[in-house]
């Protein structure tokens, strides 16, 4: 099973990505930032390019082996057997192999006030979709 934002939010999820490298370029132009400015500009730029790749490919996968979670910054993947529970925020609620309980945001089902409904109604969808595909595979 594939959870995924609505396309119009995968579009705008390349902007951080986006703005980063204009900010970079900004800085490159200014000149204020001395010996650091190649260095910083090359670094912020980079980031941007890697944020602007990966946002619009935020998505959830839950399939016989577990769950993986791709975000905008890095990817983690869950084994089903340490998969505890889908939390409100919302984020996946897991256990490593040493017990320890650890907790994965899914930033990109994040609902906040200025969204439009239709976006709101899918994220909740997508969170619902996940809860009962982790509580059916017990």
């Amino acid at each position: 099973m594939r959870l995924r934002t609505l396309a119009v939010s995968r579009a705008v999820n390349v902007a951080p990505g986006v703005g980063l490298v204009v900010l970079a370029w900004a800085m490159v132009l200014d000149g204020d930032l001395g010996v650091w400015r190649w260095p910083a500009a090359v670094l912020s730029i980079s980031a941007g390019l890697y944020m602007a790749v990966r946002g619009p490919r935020a998505e959830v996968v839950c399939d016989e082996r577990g769950v993986v979670v791709r975000g905008l910054l890095w990817t983690r993947a869950v084994p089903r057997r340490a998969v505890v529970e889908v939390t409100d925020f919302p984020a996946l609620r897991w256990r490593d192999d040493r017990g320890r309980a650890r907790w994965t945001p899914l930033t990109m089902f994040v609902s906040y006030p200025t969204l439009l409904p239709v976006h709101v109604r899918h994220s909740e969808e997508q969170v619902r979709r996940l809860r009962r595909w982790v509580h059916r595979r017990r």
